[in-house]
């Protein structure tokens, strides 16, 4: 525990935010896939001035290919 601006950098809970929103977001039909992704990607990035999440020529290769048809258990261990 220290002050937010010496805090590393991270989200509490990543590990789990992609199974929560799907299941609990995109599964009922209050999100698609695709805004679902843009609020936990492109729209921070937005919000924090970054360049990010594109395809573009020249752009970081800062994509992620996920399942929405995986499954997985969640172990806390």
């Amino acid at each position: 525990m220290q002050e937010l601006d010496r805090a590393p950098f991270g989200i509490v809970g990543l590990e789990t935010a992609l199974g929560l929103v799907a299941t609990y977001l995109v599964e009922p039909g209050h999100l698609d896939w695709s805004s679902a992704i843009a609020k936990m990607t492109t729209n921070p990035a937005k919000v924090l001035g970054l360049a990010k999440g594109t395809l573009e020529v020249g752009a970081d290769a800062d994509v992620t290919i996920i399942d929405p048809q995986a499954e997985w258990i969640v172990d806390p261990r």
